[in-house]
């Protein structure tokens, strides 16, 4: 059953059994090879071995099959950014498959920020500019905190 695979798999990537979790993993993805969820842990456990590439055609396979995920497109930026490849890819150093896939990366970035801390920011922004009567802090209260925001969002992810 994929299940007990995939939480053998679970499992072993906690006691940091890297390669025997991505056997496991294997073993649940022959038997759900459609299930965006195991292609996204099986990329996390090779990111964490630092097998980057592997990581990021297993994101790539998860985004494919379900495109609209934050979280398989934040753990494929992370994995860019970890390998040093974002910026390359950033700058058209890529081929055009890789170009689009940073297109759509960045589309699911800007959604997800938008429906769930855009809100949060304009709160922030409006109570400062209230609070304080002037624009310049709103604007800096509000860029703290968008830095603040982004930042842990990278720290959540590193510890994935």
């Amino acid at each position: 059953d994929a299940d007990l695979w995939s939480h053998r798999a679970d499992a072993l990537k906690q006691v940091h059994q890297y390669e025997e979790a991505v056997k496991s993993y294997d073993e649940a993805l022959a038997l759900k090879p459609d299930d965006a969820r195991l292609w996204h842990r099986r990329g996390l456990v090779l990111r964490r071995m630092g097998r980057f590439e592997g990581a990021i055609a297993n994101f790539d396979q998860a985004l494919a099959l379900n495109p609209n995920s934050y979280s398989i497109t934040q753990s494929r930026l992370y994995a860019l950014l970890s390998s040093g490849l974002l910026f390359s890819h950033l700058f058209g150093n890529c081929t055009l498959a890789e170009r689009q896939n940073l297109g759509n990366d960045l589309k699911n970035l800007s959604n997800h920020w938008i429906q769930k801390k855009f809100p949060t920011l304009i709160i922030i922004g409006l109570g400062a500019r209230f609070a304080t009567r002037s624009n310049s802090i709103a604007l800096i209260v509000a860029g703290i905190f968008l830095a603040i925001s982004a930042w842990s969002d990278i720290i959540r992810e590193a510890e994935k």
